[in-house]
């Protein structure tokens, strides 16, 4: 038979575990609080990546940017730099839109920025060349319209995943480079630069819906006609 001292003792016990449990909870509530306040679980890019991104803002002038809020921060807030946008992990920069920022002086170049998918730095006063791109191997947009860009273009054919190159009202020179296994490619604009010799054979390009190199020293070659309705040569020599 139980006695009456057990039959109280019981709740008693029982109130006692249940303290001992919301006590721990707290305790526990209170580091997770702690550590997300801290920042010590903030996850951070790269040190490679972050570097690229410091080298940009220094090559193009950044303390005279329109809009620079954010940038040099500590490590850890680089995806919440103005015009830096970052995968959903925040673990990799995957975009990068500084349109119309009073960027200046000439692009670094971008190797360790292996996951950007978009570059915009159109509306802008860069000069010089565009820097190689082979290694951004995930590139699908490339804007730098409207700039003092010189020199000629960089090679595209290996970047497969292209999809938009805008480049149009530069200084660009010397050659068109080769277009051919671009097959994601749907637009393609060089127009108002200084661009001469050929245009690259534009078979294979199913994808492409605009190509406009007007208002340069190009002609089209023999054999091209039939993928006129893409391309916009006014303003050109004459086809061959």
């Amino acid at each position: 038979m139980t006695s009456p001292d057990s039959i109280h003792q019981q709740p008693r016990a029982h109130r006692a575990r249940h303290g001992h449990l919301l006590a721990l909870a707290g305790v526990l509530g209170g580091f997770v609080l702690v550590t997300l306040a801290s920042g010590t679980a903030m996850p951070a890019i790269p040190v490679a990546e972050r570097q690229a991104l410091l080298d940009l803002h220094e090559r193009t002038r950044g303390g005279l940017w329109s809009v620079r809020t954010g940038w040099l921060g500590a490590a850890g807030t680089e995806c919440d730099w103005h015009g830096v946008r970052c995968d959903a992990e925040r673990r990799h920069v995957i975009g990068l839109n500084l349109a119309n920022n009073q960027l200046r002086g000439q692009l670094p170049r971008l190797d360790d920025l292996k996951k950007l998918r978009t570059l915009n730095v159109a509306l802008n006063r860069l000069e010089g060349p565009l820097p190689p791109l082979y290694a951004l191997a995930e590139l699908r947009e490339l804007a730098a319209h409207d700039n003092l860009l010189r020199g000629p273009l960089p090679e595209l054919r290996h970047l497969d995943r292209l999809e938009r190159v805008r480049l149009a009202n530069n200084r660009i020179d010397g050659t068109l480079p080769a277009l051919s296994g671009l097959a994601e490619l749907r637009e393609f604009d060089v127009s108002n630069n200084l661009l001469r010799g050929v245009v690259p054979a534009l078979a294979g390009l199913d994808s492409l819906r605009r190509f406009d190199a007007s208002f340069n020293q190009l002609r089209l070659a023999r054999g091209q006609a039939s993928c006129t309705t893409t391309v916009d040569l006014e303003g050109n020599a004459s086809a061959l």
